[in-house]
């Protein structure tokens, strides 16, 4: 859970970058096309020399840009992966867990409500917390898992994409039609089990 976690957060991290990398990039270009201006003004002779380092630039640049994207491109395929396989190996435990909470939820207060001895009613809330607890922690795992995807959809509706070449454009958009399923730990894939938050105000709503 950890590691999607993090491979989420580096997928924004390099999300966030590509702004970064056509930044350097037009600032290098003006930067070239100052030098081109001046050799062009002293030495007549280096103009298509000039030119065609321009050019190679340019071409280097779009293909780093390419390469780059497909490698951001894989790297959301393999969060997607490692999201089915973790899906898989919690999706027992986690329905398991989730439902005896509620069960042992349901027990605890009837005893409590059937008992007289102060002990037991002590025994039982103790009890009863601690399950409470446990159920909360492995949710709350749950949901950082929901915020990350959302933050990983937000970084790519973010991304300067509105002025970019075609091949560009093409690329984020294969992203974000990827990050509309939702990122989250589904028992069997049921979205009433989801591992959240909300999932947790409804074993509190049916406790009370």
């Amino acid at each position: 859970m950890y590691h999607l976690k993090r491979e989420i957060q580096l997928f924004c991290i390099l999300i966030n970058e590509i702004d970064d990398i056509i930044y350097n990039y037009l600032i290098t270009n003006k930067e070239l096309e100052l030098q081109t201006n001046l050799n062009n003004q002293s030495f007549n002779e280096n103009n298509n020399f000039i030119t065609e380092s321009e050019m190679n630039f340019k071409n280097i640049f779009k293909y780093r840009l390419k390469k780059y994207l497909k490698q951001v491109a894989d790297h959301q395929k393999y969060i997607y992966r490692m999201h089915k396989s973790l899906n898989k190996s919690v999706s027992i435990s986690s329905l398991i867990l989730n439902e005896t909470v509620c069960l042992l939820g349901c027990m605890c207060l009837f005893w409590i409500a059937e008992t007289n001895s102060i002990i037991q009613i002590v025994e039982y809330a103790l009890f009863l917390s601690s399950a409470v607890i446990v159920l909360y922690f492995y949710l709350s795992c749950g949901q950082k898992i929901v915020d990350e995807g959302e933050n990983m959809r937000i970084a790519l509706y973010e991304c300067n994409w509105v002025d970019k070449p075609k091949w560009f454009k093409t690329s984020i958009l294969m992203m974000m039609i990827r990050s509309t399923k939702m990122l989250g730990l589904k028992p069997f894939g049921l979205n009433g089990f989801m591992l959240n938050m909300n999932t947790f105000s409804m074993v509190n709503y049916s406790l009370q």
